[in-house]
């Protein structure tokens, strides 16, 4: 490498701290860098939306995500406590603190622009309005590959 700006086989590369990432996995793979907001990331813009939400709430959820066209959900059970620091159960004329409360865990990956859809749609959804009605973490997922195909991107999904 001359001039140290450059990357493999002489092509353009963003030394910016933000891009820890080596690139030769990527263009392994057939993705190379893309421009996004001033920083280099690599591959297609993918959101992956984690939410727990109450168990009850599930099949809401399932059928507005359906309405919305987000056909594809990874669901778990799962227990977990937040703000409410788990909940008190009556039993038998006794108190019981339950610190860790069932809930039900859902993972999708989406596109960014169907990603508003699809957290209007859990979130319309599970809304009962009562304390624990649980969370929706969003993140940036950099590729999706599917194995059998070996698509890419927006299209594994």
């Amino acid at each position: 490498m001359s001039g140290g700006n450059e990357g493999p086989e002489g092509t353009q590369h963003d030394p910016t701290p933000d891009t820890a990432e080596p690139p030769g996995f990527w263009h392994r793979i057939g993705l190379g860098p893309l421009a996004h907001g001033g920083s280099v990331i690599y591959g297609a813009l993918m959101k992956r939306i984690q939410a727990l939400i109450r168990t009850n709430q599930l099949e809401d959820v399932l059928l507005a995500l359906e309405d919305v066209g987000q056909l594809g959900v990874s669901v778990e059970s799962t227990r977990g406590y937040g703000r409410q620091q788990g909940q008190n159960e009556t039993l038998r004329g006794s108190t019981y603190a339950l610190n860790l409360v069932p809930k039900t865990c859902l993972e999708i990956v989406t596109t960014d622009e169907k990603a508003p859809d699809v957290i209007e749609a859990i979130q319309s959804a599970a809304r009962t309005g009562e304390l624990g009605d649980g969370k929706i973490f969003v993140s940036e997922v950099l590729t999706a590959i599917r194995i059998r195909t070996g698509e890419q991107g927006d299209d594994a999904l």
